[in-house]
């Protein structure tokens, strides 16, 4: 916010809905059928990642960086948060995603 206030940056805030569920997978995982399913024995094949993987958090910070790597912005030293470019100011918690820009920029 300061950052903003001092360069009078304009803000916008994203939510990644749903970010862990939108991730691939990078290795098989199987899944039990959840109680009610009525398929006892049955498993599931997983195709993307779900709330509750231990790996979900990972996976869903190596697709959003990827992603921000492939638009150009570069990560700012001694930060996983923080991207940058010569317009941007891209940091995130999670699935929570602010961009700062110059209004000149639009």
């Amino acid at each position: 916010m300061a950052i903003a206030a001092a360069f009078n940056l304009e803000i916008r805030q994203y939510d990644a809905v749903n970010a862990f569920i939108n991730t691939r997978l990078d290795k098989l995982v199987y899944y039990y059928c959840p109680e009610g399913f009525n398929q006892n024995g049955h498993i599931l094949k997983l195709l993307m990642a779900l709330y509750g993987l231990k790996i979900s958090p990972l996976l869903w910070y190596k697709e959003l960086t990827n992603t921000l790597a492939k638009f150009g912005l570069k990560p700012i030293l001694g930060t996983n948060y923080l991207y940058t470019d010569r317009r941007l100011i891209v940091f995130f918690y999670i699935d929570d995603i602010a961009v700062l820009f110059a209004k000149k920029d639009i």
